[in-house]
């Protein structure tokens, strides 16, 4: 063969060999996916395959060993160990494997997940809706996002989820089938899985904090701790693969506290949604009524075209990480009555195209909803949570730019900016830096009904019962007088009401005003949940000594040698948000969006009081020695109003 003839055999090849290339490109999963149910004819299945599909090309998740490891040691953890057993063993684990984002990459679904996984959970997902007992009442569009998605958040997908969870779950929600009245009840199936899900023993604390990455189903089967996202998360795949339609619903900041929240959404026969929060209360049951909300999302698989993500995709704007996510819908309206706010914008960023409404999470601004910024420099913020300080706000590098001032949205939808006034001034007086919240009451109430008293036996069998706490204070320290005894004893203690555990911060045994020292510290236990009976004379306001049993708990002091006592001052459990003597407080004031310090003072009691304050405005009250709970609030008539 000559050179010429090489050439053209070699031309030759090369045109047959890309022209087979391109006429028989390599399949993807998703090709795949539609030419099986092509080749049914089932046109609802070839619908659903295509949503799938579309859809997926969007969605992937962090990736790394290290986290497989994790995956898996937190997987064996929940299999073994009891809470709070379980603490301990999972930052074991964080030691033994290290930083969880080393080589992290970031893989897409499509790269990941194989077709046979989504055919099968698309032919599972349909047994339910079509033949099942819960899903009936959905529309195909309802299917696609409340039964069909083979995923929930952004975490690692796990095969064959639905097989599993069914075998653990669906035997509880079939034992609403032998009543004709509750068989088809989707609200009643939903309820018996919860049932079975609350046995899992809700412990709201945060697997490990330095991650920060949705875990799988595999990691959350069996957990004996996690924040609300892992329980309502986890929640979600198991109603699913019961064949009961359950989203994801969330608030991505509490408009007055710090934090998120995300529960649960049933799609009821009846066609609303009902929340509840899975492994903890039942639908029926609302999760954290009578809290404020500033906006509610829901969870989607599906691709919204008008979120921020779709809306920025070709302007490439630099937007808040809370709220750059196309699988996010606006369903505010079906938790309370949305109000619109319009508002003015500053001269800032005046090349931005989006502007944002953000609330306070005790330290900074956090954006909770966008809008297009207008011609004449004006953005309208809809449906909105009402009874709530707002701040219009432009996103930096560094986070938040104030857009103009603060603003209070009224329950009635009328809006006040709250501006300083600095030709009427005020004094504010204030005894804390942090709402009384239901928790902190609680604690601060265990205590009641409990008393003190005196011994000089070490077993106490000659008791004398000496002050007797007969209400709840909710401020500081109390102090009780003693009576009902004269003379010295040696052995002083607390003993707590039934169920109560002590639960007491600090105590301190005085005599003419002076506190007493002790040689010992005597009590029934060593203490639970890292508190110890020492937390309780350590002059700390934040420690305490919570008792290991529920009944019969005491904590005391054996003072050496018996002395008299004509005083006993205490402190519940609190948050230590009380003013502290000896702290150095920092009053500031809001002005165009920035605090501005007004005046700062040392405690000398339980109570401040700061002189000619700009009014009409919102403060802030910062404890310069320790702590991070501080909230806005506003000051009329003498009154605080906490947001």
């Amino acid at each position: 063969m000559n050179t010429k003839t090489i050439i053209t055999s070699f031309i030759f090849l090369t045109i047959t060999i890309t022209a087979y290339s391109q006429e028989t490109p390599k399949s993807t999963v998703g090709e795949k996916v539609i030419a099986h149910y092509t080749k049914t004819g089932d046109q609802e299945k070839i619908k659903a395959a295509r949503f799938i599909v579309e859809n997926m090309k969007y969605h992937s998740f962090k990736d790394s060993p290290i986290l497989d490891k994790y995956y898996a040691g937190i997987e064996q953890i929940n299999k073994q160990y009891k809470y709070p057993e379980c603490t301990e063993q999972y930052y074991r684990l964080y030691t033994e494997c290290g930083d969880p984002y080393v080589n992290l990459t970031l893989t897409k679904d499509n790269d990941f997940i194989n077709e046979k996984d989504i055919i099968n959970n698309i032919d599972m997902a349909f047994e339910d809706w079509r033949n099942g007992l819960w899903a009936k009442h959905l529309s195909f569009e309802d299917f696609c996002e409340y039964m069909l998605p083979y995923r929930v958040n952004n975490e690692k997908p796990t095969s064959n989820w639905r097989e599993d969870l069914r075998k653990l779950y669906y035997k509880y929600a079939t034992s609403v089938i032998t009543s004709d009245d509750m068989k088809n009840s989707a609200f009643w199936a939903a309820s018996k899985v919860n049932d079975a899900l609350k046995a899992l023993k809700y412990n709201n604390k945060k697997v490990l904090p330095e991650l920060n990455i949705n875990l799988p189903v595999s990691a959350l089967k069996n957990m004996q701790m996690g924040e609300c996202i892992d329980y309502a998360t986890y929640t979600t795949y198991v109603m699913r693969a019961c064949g009961i339609p359950v989203c994801l619903d969330y608030t991505p900041q509490w408009p007055n506290r710090s934090n998120n929240h995300y529960w649960n959404s049933l799609l009821d026969n009846t066609g609303l949604n009902i929340p509840f929060m899975g492994c903890e209360s039942n639908p029926g049951y609302p999760n954290k009524q009578g809290r404020e909300m500033a906006k509610v999302y829901r969870r989607t698989f599906s691709y919204q075209p008008q979120s921020l993500y779709a809306l920025n995709k070709d302007l490439g704007e630099n937007i808040p990480p809370i709220l750059n996510t196309p699988f996010i819908k606006d369903v505010s309206n079906e938790y309370f009555i949305g109000k619109n706010i319009t508002t003015k914008l500053n001269d800032k960023h005046l090349k931005d195209k989006f502007a944002y409404i953000a609330v306070f999470n005790n330290q900074t601004w956090i954006p909770v909803d966008f809008a297009v910024i207008n011609s004449n420099r004006t953005a309208t913020f809809k449906n909105l949570g009402s009874n709530i300080v707002y701040l219009p706000v432009f996103w930096g590098r560094n986070g938040c730019i104030p857009a103009g001032d603060p603003i209070l949205l009224n329950r009635d939808g009328s809006i006040v900016y709250l501006k300083p006034n600095h030709n009427k001034k005020q004094s504010i007086i204030i005894n804390r830096k942090y709402p009384h919240f239901n928790r902190i009451v609680r604690f601060r109430g265990i205590m009641k009904k409990g008393y003190f008293e005196a011994a000089n036996n070490p077993n106490f069998s000659d008791a004398k019962q000496c002050a007797t706490i007969k209400k709840t204070h909710l401020i500081g320290y109390d102090t009780l007088t003693v009576t009902n005894i004269k003379g010295k004893y040696r052995y002083w203690r607390f003993v707590s009401p039934e169920k109560g555990r002590c639960n007491v911060a600090e105590i301190a045994f005085l005599k003419n005003g002076i506190k007493q020292s002790f040689s010992n510290i005597i009590s029934d236990s060593k203490g639970q949940n890292k508190t110890k009976p020492e937390y309780a004379f350590d002059g700390k306001e934040v420690t305490y000594y919570e008792s290991t049993s529920p009944k019969d708990a005491w904590i005391g002091v054996d003072m050496g040698h018996p002395v008299e006592i004509d005083k006993i001052a205490y402190l519940p459990r609190n948050d230590a948000n009380d003013i502290v003597i000896g702290h150095t407080y920092q009053l500031c004031y809001f002005e165009n969006g920035k605090q501005k310090i007004a005046d700062t003072q040392i405690a000398k009691n339980g109570t401040l009081v700061f002189k000619d304050i700009p009014s009409e405005t919102i403060y802030i009250l910062h404890d310069l020695n320790e702590g991070q709970e501080e909230r806005i609030f506003t000051y009329n008539n003498n009154k605080i109003n906490w947001y």
